[in-house]
This record gives C-alpha cells, structure tokens and sequence, in this order.
C-alpha cells in the first residue's frame, strides 16, 4: 500500500514477539549496610553493620564472611566470619565488620559472602554502597561532612 499524504508510516498491524527470558530467580537472602558512613578518613578502622534478611519461605542458618582477595582499598580487619543465628523466614539480623580504609578514592563495599550451612552453597553479595576515603589522614576529628544534594543550582 502507498503511504497516505501527511505520515511516515505504513498502516497495519504491530508486530510483537514474546519475550523468552526469565526473570531472574529470587534470592533467599538479602544483604543491606546499615548506615554505610558518609566519608571515611585514610588510615583509620571503621566498623560497618550489615543486615542479613531471610527472604526465603525456610528457616536458614547462614555464615557471613568478607573475602580479603575480592577487597580494593576497604581492607578486613581481624574477623572475616561471623555464624548468625538461625533465621525464621522475614526474619533479620546484623552483624559488624570493620574494614580498614587504605588507599584514598572512592570504593564499592565488595568480597561479601553468604553461604547457606544446610545446602552449603555460598553466594557474593553486592550491597551496592560505595564509601568515599579522604586523602586527610585520621590524625584529627572527622569534620562535618555537607550534603549537596539538596541544593538546586540556577
């Protein structure tokens, strides 16, 4: 058919495909930092708290752990596994890490893994928090940090 004056496009019927990919499966836990700190100052220890949430329809008895290879510039210190107790479904817990800041930049939260001590199979977690080290050794208070985001620019 020719097009009719005025349009781009020939009239017709859409043509579709369905869409054969699934989605991706549900995961049993999830894994969040609690309050993940603003700024962090190189060269001093902070402690982050991550909360372990059984998502799952079964009761799970997890074992956290940071593994020390999968880390940048956010080093583990001491401690790398802590054991939680057993989890109903919906039910949460946390547990504390702290990670000592190396180098300065900006880095993502990464080496955490959860496994699962029934099945034993373990799966890495990405909480997706970045922390910002400063270049300020942490020698001296920590100043106030500003946040910006609020602030509308003209």
């Amino acid at each position: 058919r020719p097009l009719r004056p005025g349009t781009l496009v020939r009239p017709g019927r859409l043509q579709t495909l369905p869409i054969s990919a699934k989605p991706p499966p549900a995961r049993d836990v999830v894994l969040s930092v609690v309050r993940p700190p603003a700024r962090v100052l190189l060269g001093t220890t902070v402690p982050l708290t991550f909360r372990v949430t059984n998502s799952s329809e079964r009761a799970l008895r997890l074992v956290v752990s940071v593994d020390a290879t999968r880390c940048t510039a956010l080093l583990p210190i001491n401690i790398c596994s802590a054991a939680l107790p057993p989890l109903a479904p919906q039910e949460s817990t946390e547990c504390v890490f702290s990670v000592y800041a190396a180098a300065p930049g900006v880095y993502r939260v990464t080496g955490i893994m959860v496994t699962d001590v029934q099945t034993r199979q373990s799966l890495e977690i990405d909480p997706g928090v970045d922390i910002f080290v400063d270049a300020e050794t942490g020698t001296h208070a920590q100043e106030p940090v500003v946040d910006l985001s609020a602030v509308s620019v003209s």
